[in-house]
């Protein structure tokens, strides 16, 4: 039915737009292109507290769920730095 060809083919176009807008956005933030506040949050999410900040583009929803938690980050290599000089 080509209405419903229609309707599959927007769905996944969709998604995969938005897919490719996240893995960009999470490879700048990585890269340092995007910095401030939102390259923090997600250096939090990766090198700071595992029991916390989910989020890996923004910090929203883990202020909206209560999950995000301020403090600095471990470093590159996690806790296995923790304590050492970078």
């Amino acid at each position: 039915d080509l209405p419903m060809q229609g309707a599959a083919l927007a769905v996944f176009s969709g998604m995969l737009l938005g897919y490719v807008a996240y893995d960009c956005t999470h490879y700048f933030q990585h890269s340092g292109v995007v910095g401030g506040a939102l390259r923090a949050a997600h250096m939090l999410h990766h090198y700071g507290d595992h029991t916390a900040n989910y989020g890996i583009s923004s910090s929203l929803f883990d202020w909206f769920f209560g999950t995000f938690a301020a403090g600095k980050s471990q470093g590159r290599r996690g806790a296995a730095s923790a304590g050492k000089p970078e």
